[in-house]
């Protein structure tokens, strides 16, 4: 299993948070570029803000996947669209952007990482990876 693959399944089981979904953020946020950078300078797998992280590396794939996929469950307890996966609009734009769900820039990025989330979750079913 890939370092990638192997952080994704210790913070999603972790937090809580299913990794097929995490998945699909890593795809839509970076295109698996773990040195990608943003144009507001996001950074890593999850395109995490430095400003609003402690994490001393985030470059590195462990660090940049436990901070992603915590800011994506406090993404999903904290924004007031819970039903389906409607909070991804919270943790791309921030938990205020949580609003923003009919601003078609934030549905086109909930119905992109959707269409990935399918398309891994199908995979994985087909490879028998049905976690």
């Amino acid at each position: 299993m890939s370092i990638l693959l192997n952080a994704i399944l210790t913070y999603s089981t972790l937090y809580g948070v299913d990794p097929h979904l995490v998945e699909a953020v890593v795809a839509q946020e970076s295109r698996y570029n773990q040195y990608a950078i943003g144009p507001v300078g996001e950074v890593g797998y999850m395109q995490v803000r430095p400003e609003y992280s402690k994490v001393a590396n985030l470059f590195s794939t462990d660090e940049n996947i436990q901070e992603g996929v915590k800011i994506l469950k406090q993404a999903q307890l904290g924004c007031k669209h819970k039903q389906d996966f409607t909070f991804l609009v919270c943790y791309n734009a921030g938990l205020a952007g949580g609003s923003r769900l009919r601003n078609p820039k934030q549905f086109d990025y909930y119905r992109k990482v959707m269409k990935k989330y399918h398309e891994i979750k199908s995979k994985a079913w087909t490879n028998g990876q049905n976690k």
